[in-house]
This record gives C-alpha cells, sequence and structure tokens, in this order.
C-alpha cells in the first residue's frame, strides 16, 4: 500500500509530524490526508501519540 503522493507525505511528516513545535495547531489539510493514510496503514491505532508528548 502506497500513499498517492509521496511528496506531500514527506512533507506532513518532516513539517509536521517530526516538528513537536509545529503539533500546537492543526496540520495543513492536505497533510491532514497523508497523516490520516499513515493511521490507517497502521491500522487506525492513534493511541500512541498521545504519549508522544
Amino acid at each position: 500500500m502506497t500513499f498517492a503522493e509521496p511528496r506531500v507525505l514527506r512533507r506532513a511528516l518532516y513539517s509536521w509530524a517530526f516538528d513537536k513545535n509545529a503539533w500546537a495547531r492543526e496540520p495543513d489539510e492536505e497533510w491532514r490526508s497523508a497523516l490520516d493514510w499513515i493511521l490507517e496503514w497502521r491500522g487506525g491505532d492513534a493511541d500512541h501519540l498521545a504519549t508522544l508528548d
């Protein structure tokens, strides 16, 4: 299973998911679709994300 737009996926990861300072705001809509795809790929379990703080 691959995401349709690898460039968007990379930007979502590096500009939002891996940048703790960016978590204060919601991700861009385009990035949201990439992040949702990651959760779906992982089986939809986002509980582990709460422990990243």
